[in-house]
């Protein structure tokens, strides 16, 4: 993110500000991944070896994309594939009411291929706009075939 700012004289305090805002709120938006990964592996590692090693994936994973366009493409790739049309579909698949007779029957096939047109939109948006974001050569060669 740092690297994207311009050579300019008011660059190095918005560096500055851009570096103590991250610093200080990066316990905070962390605090719902360590839980749950606590939860998921607390009686397998200890909490703070758990915690170190997410914060070094995570540092790893800002030292692979230093690029902020590619991150927010990434980030809008997962995100909106996933909320827009993975966790719909989804949720009604599971919250789906049982059928009652058979004049309901066919409206709820309908929805539920509705619903599993959307996950399977979704899964395969995702995973294009992510190829797209790692290697827009690959995608553009597949696309112009």
């Amino acid at each position: 993110i740092l690297n994207s700012f311009p050579d300019a004289p008011l660059a190095a305090s918005a560096e500055a500000a851009l570096a103590a805002v991250l610093g200080f709120s990066f316990v905070l938006q962390m605090t719902p991944v360590f839980q749950q990964a606590e939860r998921s592996l607390g009686h397998h590692i200890n909490w703070r070896v758990l915690r170190v090693l997410i914060v070094l994936a995570v540092a790893l994973i800002c030292t692979a994309l230093p690029d902020m366009e590619q991150v927010v493409s990434l980030t809008g790739a997962v995100a909106f594939s996933s909320i827009g049309f993975v966790l719909p579909g989804a949720i009604f698949l599971k919250l789906r009411p049982p059928q009652l007779d058979a004049s309901r029957l066919a409206i709820s096939l309908k929805d539920r291929a509705v619903a599993i047109a959307l996950v399977t939109l979704g899964l395969f948006g995702g995973a294009w706009g992510l190829a797209a974001t790692l290697d827009p050569a690959a995608v553009g060669a597949c696309a112009s075939r």
